[in-house]
């Protein structure tokens, strides 16, 4: 066993702000556009297109690395710069929340729609038989992974093959049975893993797998796997469209999750949009200024052609008043 195994699980590789894979793992099939939202870049992909871009990317061998964020992990990227480097090394991010979708659009940076985990564990297998590859489920309680696989392999006859394994608590701390990951990994050879360990644990696992698996499109799914499995039920279609799929949640694991979602995750949902509001107001600020001065201040000053200077008034031209001049320090 490498000691860097355990090393990296505690301590992932950092990544610039852009995010993006490691160098090792090679080309991506798609840069998509990306959103900040409270300084964290969201790509902004529906679930359709990711799923085109995976399917891409398995038929081209380059693998990938999904993080859909949810409030509660973007509130600790906020907090926690460990957590913020997880999910940038991720190649795609993207909106597994309705509070996150609804503060981008009220910012000005829509996010097309929500793109929840708990579908993906769904449709991105549908994807993978539809190409004929292998999918492997990794996480879960104790015999989870085995019981969504036979799910899987149900379902979706054409996947080649769906193989499953369940660590025991606190695999992270044991070389040993990190080695029996890898090993059940490489005998495999899987084109998607499906990780079932909760933020971050799962995503600190994916940012060394990825090397030894490059051609393979990781994705980090926490509970998901219960619900593919059928050990939990996941909440009403109604309350998804809601944005209260929350409520489900607390309702039948009170204990576990009132601190994430109603201690930590009301106030930082109020910030979010508080976020949002300020966001969009210094936007439109920054606009109306601008086009203030176009139409007014451009009309009462002569304009004088400009190759330095195209942006403000049409090709070649800009603004010589004063207050302009000044700007720039020409006076």
């Amino acid at each position: 066993m490498r000691p860097d195994l355990v090393t990296t699980l505690e301590s992932p590789a950092k990544a610039d702000d852009r995010g993006g894979q490691p160098p090792t793992t090679g080309p991506f099939p798609s840069a998509p556009a990306t959103a900040s939202i409270m300084g964290l870049p969201f790509h902004q992909l529906d679930q359709q297109t990711l799923i085109g871009i995976v399917l891409e990317g398995i038929r081209a061998g380059s693998g990938g690395w999904i993080t859909p964020a949810n409030l509660d992990v973007l509130r600790q990227c906020t907090v926690d710069s460990e957590s913020r480097e997880l999910v940038l090394a991720a190649s795609h991010r993207i909106a597994d929340g309705l509070p996150i979708v609804w503060a981008s659009r009220l910012a000005g940076t829509p996010m097309p729609e929500r793109v929840p985990g708990s579908d993906l564990v769904l449709s991105l297998p549908e994807a993978a038989a539809q190409a004929g590859v292998s999918v492997f489920l990794l996480g879960g309680n104790p015999g989870v992974a085995a019981a969504a696989a036979g799910r899987l392999r149900a379902r979706f006859p054409g996947l080649q093959s769906v193989e499953s394994y369940c660590p025991p608590f606190g695999f992270e701390h044991d070389p040993q049975e990190l080695d029996e990951i890898m090993g059940a990994l490489r005998s495999a050879q899987p084109a998607l893993v499906l990780v079932g360990l909760g933020f971050p644990k799962q995503e600190k696992l994916i940012s060394r797998l990825r090397d030894e698996l490059p051609h393979a499109w990781f994705m980090g799914v926490g509970i998901s796997l219960s619900f593919l499995a059928g050990e939990q039920q996941r909440a009403p279609v109604v309350l998804q469209r809601l944005g209260l799929e929350w409520m489900h949640r607390l309702w039948h694991e009170p204990r576990r999750l009132f601190r994430r979602y109603v201690v930590r995750g009301l106030p930082f949902g109020l910030r979010l949009f508080a976020w949002a509001v300020a966001h969009r107001v210094v936007q439109s600020s920054e606009n109306d200024g601008l086009r203030y001065h176009r139409l007014v201040g451009h009309r009462r000053k002569a304009m004088e052609p400009n190759p330095r200077w195209p942006e403000l008034k049409g090709p070649r031209e800009i603004c010589q008043c004063k207050s302009c001049k000044e700007k720039r320090g020409e006076v």
